[in-house]
């Protein structure tokens, strides 16, 4: 189906979109947990069926990464009921801190949001409180999350 909107004028406003977040967007860095599992063959013999056992390592890590976010700060009172009931019910959120919004591409989200556990920036560490939404003008290209600032 033909649109009304020629592609190179959506092309157009999608760099002057681009461009505003690349203005606006600050630094941040998301955290991962990673777990490595390695085993190694031990002299501990199975009686039953008459072979070794390997011995399993588990290594739990940590990855972390850089992205370009842009950061609104909201009042906890202006929230919905939803996010208050989410506030009130995690012990480790502070009370009456900062609700964090970040807006960030979607090669970001993949690359260095999805499975993070936290986030800092600012010399605040913040957690992940919603499911990101999918924003663009045409198509999906960023990704809002909701943080809550953390002990």
């Amino acid at each position: 189906m033909p649109s009304l909107i020629d592609h190179t004028i959506k092309n157009e406003y999608q760099n002057v979109l681009n461009d505003l977040h690349l203005t606006f967007a600050r630094s941040l860095t998301g955290y991962k947990p990673v777990n490595i599992t390695s085993f190694t063959e031990s002299n501990n013999l199975n009686y039953i069926y008459g072979d070794k056992q390997p011995d399993v390592t588990i290594t739990s890590t940590t990855v972390s990464g850089v992205f370009d976010a842009r950061v609104k700060y909201q009042d906890v009172t202006k929230t919905s009921d939803y996010i208050k009931s989410v506030i009130d019910g995690d012990i480790n959120i502070k009370k009456g801190g900062a609700l964090i919004q970040i807006k960030l591409t979607l090669s970001d989200f993949t690359t260095y949001l999805e499975g993070a556990k936290y986030i800092k920036f600012d010399d605040i560490t913040c957690t992940i409180l919603t499911e990101p939404r999918n924003h663009g003008l045409f198509n999906p290209i960023y990704k809002t999350v909701l943080l809550a600032e953390v002990k």
